[in-house]
């Protein structure tokens, strides 16, 4: 298909079925307008296997380093938050030491 054939509109291609005579879309095949869109703007038709493959490795190098990236952050989370709950339980026991200290009577000896 050349790019001259595009230049002009081809009434013969529509169909006379709408209002005014002429339909918006012509009345061929899906894959042969495909084929017209892609000669006209020299679209490639579609991926090579090679490519296929390319782009499934690179898509699955790309989801295994976001997903150990994700699994790293969700452990250390895990592990702050143990560090916090562990810290604010020595805390509490610190100041019900500290109380019960200061509101003692009297030491009795060793």
């Amino acid at each position: 298909m050349s790019p001259e054939k595009f230049k002009g509109e081809n009434k013969s291609l529509y169909t006379s079925r709408s209002v005014g005579g002429f339909s918006p879309t012509p009345h061929r095949a899906p894959w042969f307008r495909r084929r017209e869109v892609h000669a006209r703007f020299g679209l490639a038709r579609g991926f090579t296997l090679i490519e296929f493959i390319i782009y499934i490795g690179l898509a699955g190098s790309l989801l295994t380093v976001i997903s150990v990236l994700l699994f790293y952050m969700l452990r250390e989370n895990a592990k702050n938050q143990v560090i916090a709950n562990v810290e604010q339980e020595g805390n509490q026991a610190m100041q019900i030491i500290t109380q019960t200290i200061r509101n003692a009577q009297s030491v009795n000896g060793f």
